[in-house]
């Protein structure tokens, strides 16, 4: 981690553990600025970590239990406050390949327990780079994030809520070829709204006006 005095601080796991990850992320968790990355294990499978700074040096926060399995991974999607109780959440694509289920954690201590999930979604394919195929917004207006990604084929986009605990499905939309790119949020009109781009496996890039 580079921090913004150019300061270069590392945290190395042990043997029986490695970063299955392109890039970590910074988040929000609940008004502390932390890191959060995907940390593998040989006999288990991958778990969700998160690290921040503290005394100079680049700390474990709290991690999830791994899958389970070896050779299983999960794709991060991000963190907000999914269900509305006011308290951050964790979000995750677990085995995306699989069963692709949309998981929430919730941080206790030094451990993220699973909250909710729903299966039937993917952020990743096989032999892609691209791990961003997910939108964290307000769709529908009710004052809670959602969640935007695609289904576990990748030929339908569809809008996931966990407001009060409960996950759903808002709507879908059926594509005419599936997902490869990154899901982008932008304002494109500058009309105060933001637009999504993507792009299909058959070539086009599409726009969703909003």
């Amino acid at each position: 981690m580079r921090l913004q005095d150019g300061a270069v601080l590392a945290h190395r796991l042990p043997s029986y553990s490695v970063y299955e990850d392109l890039e970590p992320r910074i988040i929000d968790l609940n008004g502390e600025e932390m890191v959060l990355a995907v940390r593998a294990y040989l006999n288990a499978g991958a778990a969700i970590a998160v690290y921040r700074v503290t005394d100079g040096k680049l700390q474990p926060v709290a991690e999830a239990d791994p899958i389970g399995i070896p050779f299983r991974w999960l794709n991060p999607v991000g963190a907000a406050d999914f269900d509305g109780d006011g308290v951050t959440e964790v979000a995750a694509v677990v085995t995306p390949h699989l069963s692709g289920r949309l998981t929430l954690y919730q941080r206790d201590g030094t451990k993220f327990e699973r909250e909710a999930e729903r299966s039937g979604y993917s952020t990743h394919f096989i032999g892609s780079i691209v791990l961003d195929m997910s939108i964290i917004e307000d769709v529908n207006g009710d004052g809670v994030p959602d969640i935007i990604l695609p289904s576990l084929d990748r030929d339908r986009l569809a809008v996931v809520s966990f407001a009060g605990g409960t996950p759903r499905e808002l709507g879908s939309m059926q594509l005419r070829s599936t997902i490869v790119t990154s899901l982008i949020a932008a304002d494109l009109d500058g009309k105060g709204a933001l637009d999504l781009i993507y792009g299909l496996r058959n070539g086009e890039l599409m726009v969703i006006r909003r």
